[in-house]
């Protein structure tokens, strides 16, 4: 079964390269009916962040991994 995902638009605050954790500070996600908030996630392979850093603007896919937590499938920079 395919999983649902989610796509939202963002910028980096913070990484947490050790857990796989980023804190993103995100616009609106309609598809969840989620306003804008800063809050942290846990990425699928934490080796997708290596290619970011804090201030980046990024897009993101996202995937609802148990009831309520969403983990980040894909990375990628948002169109300058």
């Amino acid at each position: 079964s395919t999983r649902a995902t989610h796509r939202g638009e963002g910028i980096i605050r913070a990484m947490d390269f050790a857990h796989g954790v980023v804190t993103l500070a995100h616009e609106p996600i309609a598809s969840l009916n989620w306003p804008a908030m800063t809050m942290d996630f846990r990425v699928l392979e934490p080796s997708l962040l290596s290619a970011f850093k804090p201030g980046q603007h990024i897009v993101f896919e996202m995937a609802e991994e148990s009831a309520g937590e969403f983990v980040l499938t894909h990375i990628e920079a948002a169109e300058a």
